[in-house]
């Protein structure tokens, strides 16, 4: 959740958006911080306060659980032994009888789905399409003439 939760909308629209939606979960959060959803509006609390601290919540905190239950339970340390469980099995089944039906599948991960996390499994892009990206639209020209 680093990077915030963006709101859908903007400003005080979306904050009054997201409170209507997740209320409970915004007041444990400002309790946690010693301020009260009650005082919002006011120098105690003032909108762009409010904005600063859904924007910024910690994946930990209630509202990122409440807007997202599963991804919020994965931080970056979850991601990288997950990563870390992948390449050991794939180290263990190049040292085996290393089959390609055989080959360990991914954890699965919040979000993502299992074809998704496979090298390589989403299939190729044509040659001009590459091409296009990366900026060999003329060098491609000329091989095609030659």
């Amino acid at each position: 959740m680093e990077a915030g939760l963006r709101c859908r909308r903007g400003g005080i629209r979306g904050l009054l958006e997201l409170i209507r939606q997740h209320r409970e979960a915004i007041e444990y959060d400002l309790i946690a911080l010693g301020l009260r959803l009650d005082w919002l509006g006011s120098e105690r609390l003032t909108w762009r306060d409010l904005w600063v601290i859904v924007e910024r919540q910690a994946s930990s905190s209630a509202l990122a659980r409440a807007v997202d239950p599963e991804g919020s339970a994965w931080g970056q340390l979850e991601h990288l032994v997950a990563g870390m469980f992948d390449a050991l099995q794939v180290a263990n089944w190049q040292r085996g009888r290393a089959r390609r039906s055989d080959f360990p599948k991914p954890l699965p991960r919040p979000g993502v789905e299992q074809e998704a996390q496979l090298v390589g499994s989403g299939g190729g892009i044509p040659m001009d399409e590459m091409a296009r990206r990366l900026g060999w639209t003329d060098m491609m020209e000329v091989a095609v003439d030659e």
